[in-house]
Order: C-alpha cells, then structure tokens, then sequence
C-alpha cells in the first residue's frame, strides 16, 4: 500500500513539474514578479512604497519614516539592500516611533515621485518627521554598511526631532523611582530603568550609553514604561545595580529585579552585545510575566502571509528553469530596451531642468543615436522626429518625457509594443542583475561598431565615446557608477586616434570595470550564471588570445565587429489579441533554427498563492483518492466454510 501511495505523489510531483515548466517561461515569470517586487519583500521588514501609496503612509504620518529611494539595476544599491534589510529588522521593533520603507525608482510608475522628491542619486535615505506635510522632501542621511552606525545616526535625528503624540519621553528621570508609578497609566504594569554611566566633562552626547536604545527598542510594548537614569543619581543609587550599564525592572507592587547577568557583563568589548543580551533579558521576563512581546513591524502592504507562500513557487522556479547559454550573441530586443529605457525613464528621472552642459550631452547621445542605432525606417523615422525636436530647445524632464512618448506613439518604432523591459541576452534568473546597465554596455558596443562601418557620418573618432561619456556623467541615475566611469574614460582624449581605437578603447574599458567589479570582495552584482569574465572567452574566440595568453587586438577587433553586427531578430516576438499576450522564447536560437515561441502571461502576487493554494489541495484530494483505492483493494470478501467446502 505504501508502495502505491509513493507511485501517486511521484505522479502528481512531476506532472505538475511538467505543468510548471513547459507551459509557462518561468524564467519570464520570475523575472516579471521580482522586478516588480524591487530588491525587497515586505518580509525583510521594509515597507514598500510606491507612487500609489506613499502619500497615504508618509505625509501626515504619526510615526517617523526613513526612506531608501533607489534603483533596482544599480550596482551600488544591490550592495547596500542586505544592510538596509539588517538596519530594518534591527530597528522593527521601533515601529510605534518610525518605519523604514524603500522606493523603486527604477520601476516606471514610481518615476513621477523619484522625480518630484528630487533625488538625484542612488541610493538616498530621506527621514521624514512626524506629520510632514506635501511638498516636504525629507532631510538627506548619510548610508552607511554598518547597521549599528545608522542606529546611531537615527537615534540623533529622532532625538532633534520634535515629540509627536504618544512618543516615548527620551529624558533622564531624576525623581524617586517609586514615584514613576505616579506619572504613567494605569494599564502600564512595568518599569524598566536603563542606567547610563556618568557623562564626562565633555561629553554632551548620550547616544552611545544605551538608554536611549533601549527606551525605543521597548516602545512598542503598552505594558511597560521605559525610562533612563545616570549613575550615582538618587534614583541610580536605589536601583542598587552591581554593573554600569544595566537594566532593572520595578513591578506594581514595587519589587525591583536587575536584569545584568554574568554572561552580559563579561562581554566589554562590544557596547551592542550587551545591550542586546540584556534586552534579550528584559523580554523574556516580560514574556514569562505574560506580557506579549512584538516580534516584527507592522506591515503596510498586508502581504506578508501571501509573499511567504509564493517565496517558495519563486524559488522552485528560479532553481528548475533552465540556465541561459553563454554564446556571445547580441539581441535586437536587449537594444531597443535600452534605448526605450533611457530616453522614457532615465533621462527624466532627475529634476533638474535639462539645459546647458546636460541638453548639450543629450543632444550628442540623440544624434549618435540617429546616426548609428540598427533601425527599421519606423525607427529612423522616431529618432530623426526626436533628434530635430530637442534642437533648438530645453526642457524640463517632464516635458522631455511627453515629447519621447508623443514620438512612440506616432511613429510606434519598437518590437515590443507593451512590454518594455524585455531582456534576453542580458536576462538574469536573479532580480535587479544585468538588466539595463548590461544592454546600455551592449549599446555602446554597438555604437562603436556601426559608427566605424559608416566612416562618412562621423564627425570624429571619439564621437561615440564622448556621447557616451556625456549621457553617464549627467543622466545615469546609478551615481558613484557614474563617477567610476568618469575615472576609467579620463585618459579618452589622448587615447582614440581613429574609430577602430574607439572600439576597442570601449572593449577595454568595459573588461577593465569587470575586472575591479569581480575582485571586489562580496559583490553582489554578480551573476552566478554570467560572471565579470574577460571578453571575449578563450572559448568563444580562441584566436583572440595569443600562445602566450596575451590579447591579440587584431582578432579581437575583428570578433567584435562580427557580433555586433549580426543582431538577432528572432528571439522575441509578440501578438497583440484581446487578451494581448506575449510569446517569448526561453532559449537563445541557433542559427536559423526556428525560435520556440510560449506563450507566457503576467501574475501578479494574488495568482501566485492562489496556484500554491490549489496545488496543495489537489496534492491532498489525489492522496485521498489513492488512499481510497488501496482500501478498497485490501478490503476482500471474507471466505465462510461452506464456500471452502462448495469448491471441494
């Protein structure tokens, strides 16, 4: 029975593995559902905010907030998001006082608010004061990857910041202890004291003591009154604490019970260990009391249950889809998202007004552009419209913004028609890698290429590269990538001297930030499936390298002038019907093999769990059912005697 039991679930398993990974692209899906989501879940602590709901949780809000404004592609802000996710855990049980939440700047709908907030880099943390109204940007913190430093940090501006209602008071109590009972509610049943040592002659900044830590880091719990005291103080001394720092608890009835422990008090060398075990000290008590102790922030989105179950669908996804080939092959597709993304969303996204030195560098990025770019008449058609329009004029960003998409409409110049951050050559299993700094990287490239094959449009041998150095320095919203780059191109001036130098001075640039970027310890923006590798691979062009292992330029050029002008076609192709689906092929093609074209829909968090749902339960009905079967072929007709005699 148990043998027929394993048959049905391993028939179910790996049918449904069947359904999950030919009926639908799961690399599509969970691409679309990441990048949706950004660098963060709601159960990493950190509210996500949005244009749809910013104003409704921050602006006129009881609570403070702290907000990461960043971009999902950027190097540097995929660096920073497990900090930013440790900073939020560690402060979640402050969440009576202030939330930390995070913007999606790269995500199309929230541009209009990264644009008015004026954020001009990647990553910004913004603090908002209690109740700030419209039109208040916040005041700008430093980031920092230590998360005890932005507690630090944080502590200083709550404490500059005025009380709201229902604020803890942050300062030093100074009366009789026994006295407490007097200033604080009736549904209030414990009194914690935090006692600090004594201040020295110069130091006017208690941050470092504790207390105040300590009071926010209890401030969720309606039971219980935290309050700080210094050493040697009359309320100090009738604590009777053996150890400066350390906590004690004062219950109704007046009983004090200190909460240093041997184990807390040996540990001097870390300031935040022993805070930390003392507190660890304090909930317990107050759990062993009865006293319900939060254990994480509230949640804005109400998703947590949802995002928790579909974690594991993504995860089954992203493990079984298939891993993307390395063939060094450049997609026509992966352009266009390129362009499409720069000129609708990254050129706009800052506020300033685009004029002077930034209109000069759009103007020879638009004409590079016009120039050079591998489009159908269509697409000539919708740049030439554009390149003549910011000629003679400035613009605000939203006005640029309105004029590219007025021009899209009109001359309807891209494969993609709804879809517009379509990937394939630079696709990642993994959310916010390669993406658009890849396809801009393949831009360029192509850039390159196609300016040297059309020598009698050049107005110089460094036209393309000082296009390109003036679209990163002014409107590349991932700021220290862009400072990084201006380092690598400083010697350009001196460097290109005819248009295949300018090639492959972008071939070696671009080796040359792949290389730092794959020593840097911990880098997060590599992709396991498409490492910083040297390019091209000795496997992929073997004549590129000489016996010695050195690069051997001439084939080099060669190669690359190869790949970046046969541009695949076919790898992408969408049908626009009633329910405008989109087909995409999961595998690169093969020469002229024809693409595998599946037809791949978008779901939003809701879909998800309701398939977990449903799998799970017809998991359930088929074990009933073969349950059932197995009984009932046990269950025989008993044999009687006269049955055993009648066939004698």
């Amino acid at each position: 029975m148990t043998v027929k039991l394993l048959f049905f679930v391993a028939i179910f398993y790996f049918s449904n593995q069947v359904v999950l990974s030919k009926s639908v692209d799961g690399k599509r899906i969970y691409h679309d559902i990441s990048s949706g989501q950004g660098l963060y879940q709601s159960d990493d602590k950190v509210n996500i905010l949005k244009s749809s709901n910013f104003v409704e949780n921050v602006v006129g809000s009881s609570t403070a907030w702290i907000v990461e404004f960043y971009n999902s592609w950027c190097g540097h802000c995929i660096q920073f998001a497990p900090v930013w996710k440790d900073f939020a855990k560690s402060i979640s049980s402050w969440n009576k006082i202030i939330k930390v939440g995070a913007v999606d700047c790269s995500n199309e709908m929230n541009s209009d608010l990264c644009r008015d907030y004026e954020i001009m880099k990647y990553p910004t943390l913004r603090y908002f004061a209690p109740h700030t109204t419209k039109g208040n940007y916040g005041i700008e913190s430093d980031k920092s990857y230590n998360v005890g430093s932005m507690r630090k940090k944080l502590i200083k501006k709550l404490l500059n910041t005025t009380a709201a209602e229902n604020w803890p008071s942050f300062s030093l109590w100074t009366s009789d202890v026994y006295h407490v009972w007097s200033k604080v509610s009736s549904s209030v049943q414990y009194a914690v004291f935090f006692v600090e040592p004594k201040p020295n002659d110069n130091d006017d900044n208690s941050l470092d003591k504790g207390g105040v830590e300590c009071i926010l880091d209890l401030s969720a719990i309606p039971e219980v009154f935290t309050t700080r005291v210094t050493e040697g103080s009359t309320p100090a001394l009738q604590l009777k604490l053996p150890v400066v720092p350390g906590i004690a608890i004062m219950t109704r009835s007046n009983d004090i019970i200190p909460m240093t422990t041997p184990q807390s008090d040996n540990i001097r060398d870390n300031s935040q260990s022993q805070h930390d075990l003392r507190l660890q000290a304090v909930m317990k008590y107050l759990e062993l009391q009865g006293v319900h102790v939060p254990a994480s922030s509230e949640d804005i989105n109400g998703e947590n249950n949802a995002k928790a179950s579909a974690a594991d669908v993504i995860r089954v996804i992203e493990e079984e889809m298939n891993r993307p080939d390395q063939e060094d092959i450049v997609y026509q597709i992966d352009l266009e998202t390129a362009l499409r993304y720069s000129l609708e969303r990254d050129v706009p996204l800052k506020a300033a007004d685009i004029e002077g030195e930034r209109l000069v560098a759009l103007r020879a990025y638009v004409n590079v552009l016009t120039k050079y770019f591998p489009f159908d008449p269509k697409g000539r058609n919708f740049l030439h419209s554009l390149n003549t329009s910011i000629a003679e004029q400035s613009f605000t960003p939203v006005e640029f913004q309105n004029l590219v998409l007025d021009l899209v409409n009109k001359h309807d110049p891209f494969l993609m028609k709804k879809k517009k951050d379509a990937y394939i050559g630079c696709s990642s299993r993994f959310s916010g890698l390669r993406g658009y700094p890849c396809t801009l990287w393949t831009l360029f490239h192509t850039l390159t290429v196609a300016a040297e094959s059309k020598p009698h449009l050049s107005i110089g041998h460094k036209e393309v590269m000082r296009a390109m150095q003036g679209y990163i320095k002014h409107f590349f919203s991932c700021t220290d990538c862009a400072n990084n780059f201006a380092k690598e191109v400083g010697n350009l001036e001196e460097s290109i001297k005819s248009l295949n130098d300018s090639i492959l001075y972008l071939w070696k640039t671009h080796n040359h930030v792949n290389f730092r970027l794959h020593q840097y310890p911990g880098n997060l923006t590599e992709d396991p499936d498409h490492p910083k590798i040297q390019f091209p691979s000795i496997t992929h062009c073997p004549q590129c390298y000489t016996s010695s292992g050195d690069w051997n330029e001439t084939a080099v050029l060669s190669y690359l002038k190869n790949i970046y002008t046969k541009i695949s076609y076919k790898a992408v192709t969408e049908t626009v019907s009633s329910s405008t689906q989109i087909h995409t092929q999961t595998k690169r093609e093969v020469g002229n093999q024809t693409p595998l074209v599946i037809d791949t829909r978008y779901f939003n968090m809701f879909d998800i769990s309701l398939c977990v749902v449903l799998y799970f339960a017809s998991a359930g009905i088929l074990i009933l059912v073969g349950l059932k079967f197995c009984l009932k072929k046990s269950h025989r007709k008993k044999n009687y005697i006269y049955d055993v005699l009648g066939k004698a």
